[in-house]
């Protein structure tokens, strides 16, 4: 996955999301709370790192981290959260709620694939090289 193509693909991708993400939240006409305004703020910034990120090519610990905490972990929340309720039987299933579960699910194919390429590179946070040092 993390061949060229993809690199591509998903650094032209994350940065449409993002840029569609930034749109959204700043339309003025549209009447969202707190946390749908947070949560999008999140996102957005967590697809613009992820561009950032792919473009260097995980060199970089700091952007590497950023991915996984602002898009990484909010995506997996959300499409666990979500997971869970459609199995609960306390959501219901409606198609147009698959869109924003793909969109979580690519932030977390992307905070992965960067994740394996900053590991193939031995690029990691100090704390993962002193644990491997010993």
């Amino acid at each position: 996955m993390n061949s060229l193509k993809f690199k591509i693909i998903a650094s032209i991708l994350s940065a449409v999301l993002a840029v569609f993400i930034f749109l959204d939240v700043a339309d003025a006409s549209k009447d969202i709370d707190g946390f749908q305004f947070f949560l999008k703020l999140i996102t957005g910034l967590g697809f613009s790192v992820a561009c950032v990120a792919l473009i260097s090519g995980g060199r970089i610990a700091l952007l590497n981290n950023a991915t996984m905490l602002v898009l990484g972990l909010p995506s997996l929340l959300m499409v666990g959260i979500s997971l869970w309720g459609y199995f609960s039987g306390s959501l219901d299933f409606q198609a147009h709620q698959l869109i924003p579960l793909a969109i979580y699910g690519f932030g977390i194919v992307l905070a992965g694939s960067i994740a394996n390429e900053a590991e193939a590179r031995g690029v990691g946070t100090e704390a993962t090289q002193e644990i491997e040092q010993g």
